[in-house]
Protein backbone atom coordinates (compact mmCIF):
# COMPACT_ATOMS: atom_id res chain seq x y z
CA UNK A 1 0.00 0.00 0.00
CA UNK A 2 1.43 3.38 -0.49
CA UNK A 3 -0.10 6.82 0.67
CA UNK A 4 1.19 10.20 -1.05
CA UNK A 5 4.96 10.11 -1.27
CA UNK A 6 5.39 7.41 1.79
CA UNK A 7 5.79 4.23 1.35
CA UNK A 8 3.61 1.86 3.89
CA UNK A 9 4.34 -1.37 5.12
CA UNK A 10 2.03 -2.81 7.40
CA UNK A 11 2.40 -5.61 9.72
CA UNK A 12 -0.44 -7.81 10.76
CA UNK A 13 -3.29 -5.10 9.79
CA UNK A 14 -1.54 -2.45 12.94
CA UNK A 15 -1.13 0.85 10.48
CA UNK A 16 -3.77 2.46 8.99
CA UNK A 17 -5.68 5.77 8.69
CA UNK A 18 -7.74 7.16 11.48
CA UNK A 19 -10.45 9.78 10.74
CA UNK A 20 -12.23 10.38 13.92
CA UNK A 21 -11.63 13.83 15.59
CA UNK A 22 -10.19 12.52 18.87
CA UNK A 23 -8.22 9.41 19.45
CA UNK A 24 -5.11 7.29 20.83
CA UNK A 25 -2.74 5.20 18.84
CA UNK A 26 0.14 2.51 20.09
CA UNK A 27 3.05 1.13 18.28
CA UNK A 28 2.31 -2.60 17.13
CA UNK A 29 2.49 -4.68 20.03
CA UNK A 30 2.05 -2.03 22.52
CA UNK A 31 2.99 -2.41 25.42
CA UNK A 32 5.07 -5.24 24.77
CA UNK A 33 8.41 -4.57 22.12
CA UNK A 34 7.09 -4.11 18.38
CA UNK A 35 8.57 -6.03 15.80
CA UNK A 36 11.94 -5.94 13.47
CA UNK A 37 12.54 -4.92 10.25
CA UNK A 38 9.38 -2.79 9.85
CA UNK A 39 8.04 0.44 8.62
CA UNK A 40 4.51 1.27 9.89
CA UNK A 41 3.03 4.56 9.21
CA UNK A 42 -0.72 5.57 10.71
CA UNK A 43 -2.22 8.49 8.88
CA UNK A 44 -4.58 10.49 11.14
CA UNK A 45 -7.03 12.90 8.76
CA UNK A 46 -9.89 15.28 10.93
CA UNK A 47 -12.24 17.38 9.70
CA UNK A 48 -12.27 20.78 10.13
CA UNK A 49 -9.13 21.64 11.98
CA UNK A 50 -5.58 20.40 12.43
CA UNK A 51 -4.15 17.77 14.21
CA UNK A 52 -2.33 17.80 17.97
CA UNK A 53 -0.28 14.98 18.69
CA UNK A 54 0.74 14.12 22.04
CA UNK A 55 2.73 11.08 23.05
CA UNK A 56 2.03 9.80 26.52
CA UNK A 57 4.45 6.85 26.60
CA UNK A 58 7.55 6.77 24.38
CA UNK A 59 10.13 3.97 24.33
CA UNK A 60 12.40 3.09 20.76
CA UNK A 61 15.64 1.95 20.23
CA UNK A 62 18.12 5.07 21.28
CA UNK A 63 21.54 6.13 18.85
CA UNK A 64 22.74 9.40 17.95
CA UNK A 65 20.79 10.76 15.29
CA UNK A 66 18.10 8.10 15.86
CA UNK A 67 19.40 6.32 12.95
CA UNK A 68 18.59 2.95 13.58
CA UNK A 69 14.41 2.92 15.29
CA UNK A 70 13.00 5.60 14.81
CA UNK A 71 9.97 7.33 15.09
CA UNK A 72 9.21 10.39 12.43
CA UNK A 73 6.10 12.91 13.27
CA UNK A 74 4.95 14.54 9.89
CA UNK A 75 2.92 17.49 9.06
CA UNK A 76 0.76 16.28 5.92
CA UNK A 77 4.24 14.58 3.93
CA UNK A 78 6.41 16.95 5.56
CA UNK A 79 8.70 15.62 8.24
CA UNK A 80 8.45 17.91 11.34
CA UNK A 81 10.11 15.16 14.36
CA UNK A 82 12.60 11.85 14.19
CA UNK A 83 12.33 10.61 17.99
CA UNK A 84 13.87 7.86 19.67
CA UNK A 85 14.70 6.76 23.06
CA UNK A 86 12.89 7.34 25.90
CA UNK A 87 10.48 10.22 27.39
CA UNK A 88 13.20 11.64 29.05
CA UNK A 89 15.22 11.77 25.43
CA UNK A 90 12.53 13.41 23.55
CA UNK A 91 10.69 16.39 23.39
CA UNK A 92 6.72 14.44 23.97
CA UNK A 93 5.27 17.26 22.10
CA UNK A 94 2.46 18.51 21.75
CA UNK A 95 3.48 18.13 17.49
CA UNK A 96 0.48 20.82 15.45
CA UNK A 97 0.07 20.01 11.91
CA UNK A 98 -0.74 23.18 9.70
CA UNK A 99 -3.58 21.27 7.51
CA UNK A 100 -5.52 18.33 8.49
CA UNK A 101 -3.46 15.43 7.76
CA UNK A 102 -0.60 14.45 10.23
CA UNK A 103 1.59 10.94 10.01
CA UNK A 104 3.41 8.60 12.52
CA UNK A 105 5.88 6.56 10.85
CA UNK A 106 8.00 3.99 12.75
CA UNK A 107 10.89 2.22 11.36
CA UNK A 108 12.19 -0.45 13.21
CA UNK A 109 15.81 -2.88 11.76
CA UNK A 110 17.23 -6.12 13.00
CA UNK A 111 18.52 -5.42 15.94
CA UNK A 112 16.90 -4.13 18.61
CA UNK A 113 13.06 -3.87 19.76
CA UNK A 114 11.67 -1.79 22.58
CA UNK A 115 7.66 -1.44 23.52
CA UNK A 116 7.38 1.74 21.26
CA UNK A 117 5.06 4.41 21.99
CA UNK A 118 1.43 5.63 22.91
CA UNK A 119 -0.08 8.95 21.40
CA UNK A 120 -3.29 10.52 21.99
CA UNK A 121 -4.73 12.92 19.23
CA UNK A 122 -7.41 15.22 19.03
CA UNK A 123 -8.60 18.46 16.64
CA UNK A 124 -7.77 22.05 17.25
Amino acid sequence: TTTSALATTTIDGSCGVFTTQTGTLTSPNYPSNYPFNMICIWTIHVTGGSVRIQFIDFDVQFKTGCMFDNVRVYDGDVQIARLCGTMTDINPGPYISTGSVARVRLFSDNNKSHKGYSLTWATI
